[in-house]
């Protein structure tokens, strides 16, 4: 019990019954209060009936036809009501001995009549627990019926009035409860049925997000409308491919480690465990080997730190003023030796008159020597290597183009992820664990800027770097 009301459709119906009920409550005040002063100010405002203005010859003959149709008086009271309603008066039928036969209106009929010493009539009302009416003295004539017989015609004393006004609003009241009780029902099974289509999409959404806590991260849930609840499904199914990203990424990151990591490691156990056994002899060769396979284990753990770093936004970022120009210059002053030792050209074409980049030089020299180092290591003999800048406005654009075999098109979304190599034997050989073009976006996006590249295969490659010339902050700096 206490489970199904902590149940959101539960509540929903329940809070909506007491809305319900209490709407209901204050229009059936309101209705009543406005009908009961309705019904005031029609009675006062009506012009009083006057006794003068009786029909007393219709009057005589409905009660003589009555008479001659039934036999005598028996049924008469609803020919008084009749007759009495539609002229607005008190009607009293007495026989030849003064006895009341009837009465309109009937709550006097226990009205006692009393005949006075000088031949009027008194009526007293003797109904137990009623008002009891003032006496009232009947003066002049009745209107004489056969038999002995009369009708005595007298306006409606206030205490009719009032009883009359009380039946009316009771009647009111009595029509409202069932109207009430109807429509109440009619907005619970309304709501009823709505509640169910709101309320399912949530309950979709609660059973997917409970198969996500268990690891089902492939659960998706529909977006079947454009409102509240539909922006919450689509966002919930953006989460959920969001982790199971997340998800792929990390299961991948770990088997990239493993698989990177497996490659030295079995080199520097193989060569140590020949020098132990003398299967081979302790050379500067061998020994230059087994540095090599330390010092690529050392680059790999390091440019994982930095990238986890650099991910996480905790990259510590010192933004000054950058000539650019003076930049790429060091940092090709730099790579020279290696390129020349390839027999590739290295060149730069910088304008003369470049704008300061708000940036740190560090971060900035590290991007350049891996775009650097990744042309270099795709392009062959006899190629060139280009860095060049171009200010566009509000933007300073950095290219490094080279002639080396270029990247399929199906590869080229791919580049900057971590671990991916368009050749994977060629960038093993060449010292490369595939974290470079990772670093780069990272190093980039933290100067607030952007990494895109552009090849055709056979022709080259060409990176380009572009960064905002405005002082705002940098994004993802610690």
């Amino acid at each position: 019990m206490r489970r199904a009301l902590r149940s959101l459709r539960v509540r929903l119906l329940l809070g909506l019954a007491a809305v319900v009920w209490v709407s209901m409550g204050a229009m059936a005040w309101f209705s009543s209060h406005i009908s009961q002063r309705a019904f005031q100010r029609f009675i006062h405002e009506r012009p009083a009936p006057s006794v003068d203005a009786v029909p007393v010859k219709a009057l005589r003959a409905a009660l003589e036809a009555h008479l001659h149709q039934h036999g005598g008086w028996h049924g008469v009271d609803r020919l008084l009501e009749q007759l009495g309603t539609e002229h607005a008066l008190l009607l009293l039928l007495l026989d030849a001995q003064g006895n009341l036969l009837a009465v309109h209106p009937s709550r006097f009929v226990r009205l006692r009549v009393e005949r006075g010493p000088d031949g009027t009539l008194r009526l007293r009302d003797v109904t137990p627990g009623a008002g009891r009416m003032n006496e009232l003295a009947i003066r002049g004539a009745p209107i004489d019926l056969p038999g002995g017989a009369g009708l005595h015609v007298l306006p409606l004393p206030p205490e009719a009035l009032h009883a009359e006004e009380e039946g009316f609003i009771s009647s009111v009241n009595r029509a409202l409860v069932p109207a009430g009780v109807f429509s109440a029902l009619v907005a619970l099974a309304v709501m009823g049925l709505f509640s169910g289509r709101i309320l399912r999409p949530v309950e979709d959404l609660t059973r997917a997000a409970r198969r996500l806590e268990t690891g089902d991260l492939g659960v998706r849930v529909a977006v079947s409308s454009t409102d509240e609840v539909g922006e919450l499904a689509h966002a919930f199914n953006a989460m959920a491919h969001a982790r199971q990203r997340s998800e792929h990424l990390r299961a991948q990151l770990v088997s990239d480690v493993a698989h990177e990591l497996r490659t030295p490691l079995t080199n520097l156990r193989c060569g140590l465990e020949a020098l132990q056994d003398g299967l081979s002899a302790p050379t500067p060769e061998a020994m230059g080997s087994l540095l090599e396979e330390a010092l690529l284990l050392s680059r790999l753990v390091d440019d994982l730190q930095h990238l986890a770093i650099a991910e996480a936004g905790g990259l510590r970022m010192r933004r000054e003023p950058l000539d650019v120009g003076e930049l790429v210059q060091r940092v090709l002053a730099g790579m020279s030796p290696t390129a020349a030792s390839r027999g590739i050209a290295l060149e730069s074409q910088m304008p003369h008159a470049l704008p300061a980049l708000l940036a740190d030089a560090t971060r900035l020299g590290e991007v350049l020597r891996n775009l650097l180092a990744n042309a270099l290591a795709h392009t062959p003999s006899g190629g060139r290597v280009r860095v060049h800048a171009e200010v566009l406005p509000g933007v300073l654009l950095l290219h490094v183009e080279d002639t080396g075999r270029g990247i399929a098109p199906e590869h080229l979304d791919k580049v900057f992820e971590r671990f991916y190599r368009v050749d994977p034997a060629r960038s093993r050989a060449t010292g490369g664990v595939g974290l470079g073009l990772a670093i780069v976006r990272q190093l980039v996006e933290a100067h607030g800027g952007q990494v895109s590249v552009e090849s055709t295969v056979g022709e080259g490659s060409r990176f380009s770097l572009r960064f905002p010339l405005d002082a705002g902050p940098m994004t993802r700096a610690a």
